[in-house]
């Protein structure tokens, strides 16, 4: 058990320096004509772009420039454009615009992030200012994310104890794989971050590293791999606990229900990862991310969770396994689960 968790942790440790990203054009191949098209389009007429900070305003033209150059001008990691007329703000129609070009290289990143969060703190009180661009729009997305997640999380819990306690009457079950489930999803987005964010396989899958991984890309793949991952769980659990129920013996039933168990789990993984692997073999980036992502997902859980930490966990715990105060027992006794 301990050596498997160190293994996983290992895998995982990439996934500290996960990036989000919403990325566009960079995900279409090198070679793409339209790729190649807004390229060059960016780089000939740069205000076609939409890789800068553009700050609208609902206050009077006059206003604005103050607000531009006592609060905006100032910013680190961006510079105010000026309009024609030498001036920050442009009246537009119905409102007021302002736009920053930031300094680094990277349209999302940490300095374009903190750039908008300025702003918007600096916003006046007497009429409303608003930020868009891709840092502001991979904020509000995050933002959406992280205020959503924790009741998804209690959801998706609750529902995984809830399920699992009725099939097996166990407690300690559904909170061991609820636990074993973060570790092997952990080491999935350790392993994504490792290649597609910092660059390595690259020549072997076909993609040009980015500076992040999809947002909704990594929601997806936690998703589907929870999803997956529980399925194994159960294939291997309804054995245990087959074993448990006629034999009473703690050890013996890990045992018997994993090689009873361990052949399903092994091609059914197998078959699952050969269909995500196809996926690499697309063109868009985000396409070889989900597949690649889920395919290791998959390999992860069906190998070093599935068939050591689990089993390993299992036989350390014993007769606790199985074990749940006196009212959750009678509860499942009139309501268990059965095959």
């Amino acid at each position: 058990m301990a050596g498997t968790l160190v293994v996983l942790g290992l895998i995982a440790w990439p996934a500290r320096g996960l990036e989000f990203r919403n990325s566009t054009v960079e995900l279409l191949p090198l070679e793409s004509d339209q790729r190649q098209f807004l390229e060059t389009l960016a780089d000939d007429y740069p205000a076609t772009t939409t890789d800068g900070i553009e700050v609208i305003s609902l206050g009077d033209i006059l206003a604005t420039e103050h607000f531009a150059a006592d609060h905006l001008e100032a910013i680190p990691g961006t510079k105010l454009l000026t309009n024609t007329e030498g001036n920050y703000a442009t009246q537009m129609d119905g409102y007021v615009s302002v736009v920053l070009d930031v300094l680094s290289d990277d349209p999302e990143g940490a300095d374009a992030r903190a750039a908008v969060a300025e702003i918007r703190e600096a916003a006046p009180g007497d009429y409303a200012v608003y930020v868009t661009g891709p840092a502001a729009r991979l904020l509000d997305f995050e933002e959406q994310l992280t205020a959503g997640a924790p009741t998804a999380a209690i959801i998706i819990c609750l529902a995984v104890f809830i399920l699992m306690f009725l099939f097996t009457g166990s407690v300690l079950i559904p909170i061991k794989a609820l636990i074993t489930n973060a570790f092997s999803l952990l080491a999935c987005l350790g392993v994504v971050t490792w290649v597609f964010q910092e660059g390595h396989l690259e020549k072997l899958l076909g993609f040009n590293a980015m500076n992040g991984i999809e947002s909704y890309i990594v929601v997806l793949m936690l998703i589907f791999g929870f999803g997956l991952a529980m399925d194994y769980e159960v294939f291997l659990i309804s054995r245990i606990k087959e074993a448990w129920d006629r034999t009473g013996d703690p050890q013996g039933s890990v045992r018997e229900g994993l090689q009873h168990s361990g052949r399903i789990i092994t091609s059914a993984a197998l078959i699952i990862v050969m269909v995500f692997l196809g996926f690499t073999a697309g063109d868009l980036v985000i396409i070889k991310e989900i597949g690649f992502g889920l395919a290791v997902a998959v390999t992860l859980d069906a190998t070093l969770v599935r068939m050591l930490l689990v089993p390993a966990t299992m036989t350390i715990l014993g007769k606790w396994n199985w074990w749940a105060p006196r009212p959750l027992a009678w509860l499942h006794a009139k309501l268990r689960l059965s095959e």
